[in-house]
């Protein structure tokens, strides 16, 4: 890692991004033909469609041909182009954190919910899982969305939507390679099966590597990557009103370990169990950073999903009816060695079988009266089966045993690790509308509202050897909670101009509760097993405009919220990870997005967002004990950077009358983040740089592409959680685990993601 210089060159890169961006305000810059307006993209985000200018909420959409020229791979890179979104991919990603306007959390369900083709996606381990060859565009949508989308968009939603199958025959082929044998193959084929009512559409992905670092226990390859997407679609059409489109997809991963590893603590050195014990250092302090060696007993990450939809719609004169099901079926094998360590301290495996079914119905106006409006019923249930095993090895501690310290009751423990079988079940039903009217010309007033009533249910059989004083513990645990609410959604809207858009919003969104039931690191006792819904008030205001005939878009928002009886995470009794309602939260910000030609074959867009997030009420009492202050009042949340800028440039110079040239350059900035709730670590302000080249001759690309191409190496992220590597060895007395130097017990330890090195490859891409 390198010192101040190295941060100096961070910050010179985003003044860079935002003097860039200031420069295209100016009202000397004069666009050209040619650009991909904004006013004719067209977005769903608030469940019919309309043109990205004439949507009176923040929204950043990515068609297709800009994810393709971007080089877009999954929802981290979506990310970085995207002023007010972070992404956290925790343990590697199988427990990723997607923060929109610093509505972050780790804990129960995420704050932004995924859909595709309008179907919710209920497993964070699916927030990559379709970004295969057949997505036509992806919307980001900034703000509660819980009137119309309902589950889990708590701070906005994702929208993914795939293309539609065609009328003409049409395909594309693309294959790449890169150092660290990164290989990537996809491919797609529509058309029509009867000219003018059934077509059909059918792809596939493949993507591997052999990783970037090396396991020195073994050998071998650390994060070996393969994945494999296949989708399907059909769609008819039997006359000029109904509508029919199924589609299927499935994708298999088959992964190795993730570059993890913990952090040394550096800080608050506490002995936890009290004398005798050592003192052992508590929390780690500072900018955390990543690695480049290491040895783990070899784990693996492998999933199957199946995500499956039918969309019906009929359209009449003057109304459109839709019906959207939905059915996902996720398969989860998960391995890991718990220490990141050569140390046979803790193995950890996890099985998920879970599926989930949805249905939509929606009816809505379609014409151009004063009046519009739109009425829904929503259905979701949701069924997982989840198996863990937290097992300690050789190195752990087996047996402590302490007589006749001060103030000590003589007492014996056994660490025999912890096993979970758990069932949960989730039932929700709602009810949701939006009517607008036009007061004049000029002013419109929505109202939005949804009705939901969920049930949620736990039913889980737990050992737990975990700080139980008397040895292992079976414990059973069920219940059954409902949920009832109604948030509403308030906009008005002034069209001032034909190219000027006006619009204020108030909007409330609540997250359901649910029940404590991880019990890796202890058993919760019961009166932790529950938590309550949390709530928050969203008040926005914004602009959109475009200048020189929409050539020149420029969208910007200020928005505050305040969020109230906050699931935040504490610890048990028993040292178990909880979920509680301790915790509020005020949120202020603002985010400015521009898209511009500057002359033809030159296209510039930027975006800069700045995001304060901090506590108002959390009180995390077990800082107290290793003498951390545990108010955590005006602390920031994790997984937020205070600043962010983006900016793409791409230039298509013409070589001949077949032959382009094709350039484009992405350069994202944020500034640190927290990575835990003290906010006393935090990964380093981050510039990442993406540089595409090449030819385009006919129907035929060729792509020189390097990802990270100034070497960027702050962390990725972070999570604080116990080092099962990091205990004290009562049993050998004068060493710790594995022979390493003698330690107290430690409460935190921080999970690092080490970020990819610098990748260089090449692509050719066939249309036909």
């Amino acid at each position: 890692m390198q010192g101040s210089a190295k941060k100096f060159g961070k910050g010179l890169w985003g003044v860079t991004a935002l003097a860039t961006f200031a420069s295209i305000m100016t009202p000397t810059a004069h666009a050209q033909e040619g650009a991909e307006q904004a006013d004719e993209i067209v977005v769903t985000a608030r469940r019919r469609e309309e043109t990205l200018q004439s949507a009176p909420l923040s929204v950043s959409a990515f068609t297709a041909e800009t994810l393709d020229n971007a080089g877009v791979q999954n929802i981290e890179d979506v990310a970085t182009m995207t002023p007010g979104f972070t992404f956290a991919p925790l343990f590697g990603g199988g427990g990723s954190v997607p923060v929109i306007r610093g509505q972050s959390t780790t804990i129960g369900e995420a704050n932004v919910g995924f859909f595709i083709d309008g179907v919710y996606q209920s497993s964070r381990a699916t927030m990559d899982a379709m970004l295969g060859p057949d997505i036509q565009q992806i919307e980001i949508v900034k703000g509660p969305q819980s009137a119309l989308y309902g589950r889990n968009t708590f701070g906005g939603a994702v929208n993914i939507i795939t293309r539609a199958p065609s009328n003409e025959l049409e395909g594309v082929l693309e294959a790449s390679y890169g150092e660290f044998n990164t290989v990537g193959l996809r491919g797609s084929l529509s058309g029509p099966i009867a000219q003018d009512s059934l077509y059909f559409r059918i792809g596939g992905a493949y993507n591997s590597s052999d990783g970037y670092f090396t396991n020195s226990l073994t050998g071998g390859n650390l994060d070996a990557r393969e994945t494999t997407v296949l989708t399907g679609a059909l769609e008819a059409r039997p006359n000029n009103e109904w509508l029919f489109r199924l589609r299927a997809a499935y994708q298999n991963t088959e992964d190795g370990d993730d570059p993890l590893r913990f952090a040394v603590n550096n800080a608050f050195p506490t002995a936890l169990q009290g004398p005798p014990t050592p003192a052992g250092n508590q929390m780690y302090v500072g900018e955390v950073q990543g690695s480049d060696t290491f040895a783990v007993t070899p784990g693996h990450n492998n999933t199957e999903l199946g995500s499956y939809s039918l969309t019906a719609q009929w359209q009449g004169d003057s109304m459109t009816f839709t019906s959207i099901s939905g059915f996902n079926d996720l398969g989860l094998d998960l391995a890991v060695d718990g220490d990141y360590s050569a140390a046979q301290a803790n193995y950890q495996t996890t099985l998920v079988d879970q599926y989930d079914l949805s249905q939509e119905f929606r009816l809505a106006s379609n014409n151009d009266d004063r009046l519009s409006w739109l009425i829904g019923a929503y259905y979701y249930r949701l069924s997982a089966h989840t198996q863990v095993n937290n097992a300690y090895g050789a190195d752990a501690v087996s047996i402590i045993t302490t007589t006749g310290a001060p103030g000590f009751a003589a007492w014996r423990r056994l660490i025999g690790g912890a096993t979970s079988d758990l069932n949960e079940e989730t039932e929700s039903v709602a009810l949701f509308g939006q009517l607008g009217y036009d007061l004049t010309d000029q002013l419109t007033l929505t109202l939005e509202g949804r009705w939901t009533e969920e049930t949620k249910s736990a039913d889980q059989v737990a050992v737990s050897g975990l700080l139980n004083p008397t040895g292992p513990v079976t414990g059973v645990f069920n219940a059954e909670s409902d949920f009832e609410s109604f948030v509403p959604r308030v906009t008005l809207e002034y069209q001032a101009t034909d190219d000027i858009l006006l619009y204020a919003t108030v909007a409330q969104a609540e997250k359901a509760g649910g029940f404590n039931t991880n019990i890796v690191a202890g058993s919760p006792i019961p009166s932790e097993r529950f938590y309550d819904p949390e709530t928050a008030w969203n008040y926005e205001i914004g602009a959109k405009t475009s200048w020189y005939d929409g050539r020149l878009v420029l969208n910007g928002a200020i928005y505050q919220i305040d969020w109230s009886d906050q699931i935040v995470r504490a610890v048990g009794t028993s040292g178990a990870l909880l979920n509680v309602n301790a915790g509020a939260t005020s949120i202020q910000g603002a985010e400015i997005e521009v898209r511009a030609q500057l002359m033809e074959g030159l296209e510039f867009n930027a975006g800069v967002a700045y995001t304060d997030s901090q506590y108002d009420d959390y009180n995390f009492a077990i800082l107290g004990v290793i003498g951390m202050p545990s108010q955590l009042e005006g602390t920031r949340l994790q997984y937020v950077s205070e600043w962010q800028a983006n900016t793409a440039i791409q230039y298509v110079m013409p070589v001949s009358a077949d032959l382009d040239w094709f350039t484009r350059l992405d350069v994202s900035y944020q500034s640190d983040q927290s990575v835990v709730q003290p906010a006393s670590a935090y990964v380093g302000d981050t510039t990442l740089v993406n540089l595409r080249t090449g030819l385009d001759f006919n129907n035929v690309s060729f792509r020189i592409f390097a990802n990270n191409l100034t070497e960027e190496d702050t962390a990725v992220t972070g999570v604080f959680t116990p080092d099962p590597g990091q205990q004290y060895d009562y049993v050998r007395g004068q060493l710790g685990i594995g022979g390493a130097p003698l330690v107290g017990r430690q409460l935190f330890g921080g999970i690092i993601t080490t970020r990819s090195p610098r990748v260089i490859g090449a692509s050719v891409n066939v249309r036909f």
